[in-house]
């Protein structure tokens, strides 16, 4: 299958200018043998019916001459602690109905939902979690936070009320 195919279906499916995610970047990866490209489809913020995930690749091997897939088959990221999951397709269509079966079911681990809800409603979670699981007899209230997001250091500064 082309290369140019599978670009197209994820515009299809993730179209920027409607709002259903943040970006879509594609870069190109060289195997560890050298002996074929991986092309790296990263989505960022994807919203659904349902709930929003905060981030996903998909990933293909790819000829050097990046013209063609060489197999029918993508990995993508199914977990935050580096877990993949393969799926296998058989032509363009059936590519695109895994594509959208994983996203419209949400299939992805339990900690990129937890922090994809955190993302989506950091303050009305941790008042949740902290009132429902950690300390149920002390009421806590959130009213304020920052967030900074970057190389997995999530919270900058949190401030309660006790």
């Amino acid at each position: 299958m082309l290369i140019s195919t599978i670009e197209q279906v994820f515009k299809e499916i993730f179209d920027e200018e409607k709002g259903l995610v943040k970006s879509v970047e594609s870069v190109y990866e060289k195997s560890e043998d050298g002996d074929y490209l991986k092309l790296v489809i990263s989505i960022h913020n994807i919203k659904t019916d349902i709930s929003t995930i905060i981030h996903t690749k998909f990933i293909f091997k790819t000829d050097l001459e990046k013209i063609n897939i060489l197999e029918n088959s993508f990995v993508y990221l199914y977990d935050i602690n580096c877990r993949y999951r393969k799926v296998d397709f058989n032509d363009e269509s059936s590519l695109k109905e895994s594509i959208d079966d994983i996203i419209s079911s949400t299939d992805f681990g339990k900690d990129v939902k937890i922090l994809s809800d955190f993302i989506e409603a950091p303050s009305m979670f941790l008042n949740y979690y902290l009132k429902n699981l950690i300390l149920p007899i002390i009421l806590f209230l959130m009213f304020n936070m920052n967030l900074s997001l970057k190389f997995n250091h999530v919270i900058k500064q949190l401030s309660i009320l006790k």
